[in-house]
């Protein structure tokens, strides 16, 4: 699943991606992010805690950008 915007991402967007992710694979995800301020905000790791477990993130290292 991938959706592109036209301006940078929000964390509130990163949320509504996971949300979306979550309502579509019903199975427990990984799922595997750049280490970017929207991914790994406050906001977006407090919905990932309220999964308890159903998703997971792993965060790429800050040089593994492309």
């Amino acid at each position: 699943m991938f959706r592109l915007y036209e301006t940078a991402q929000s964390s509130a967007q990163s949320v509504g991606f996971v949300k979306a992710l979550r309502a579509q694979f019903k199975h427990k995800s990984l799922l595997v992010w750049d280490s970017t301020v929207r991914h790994n905000s406050r906001v977006v790791r407090k919905y990932l805690d309220s999964t308890r477990g159903a998703i997971q993130m792993a965060l790429l290292p800050v040089y593994a950008r492309t």
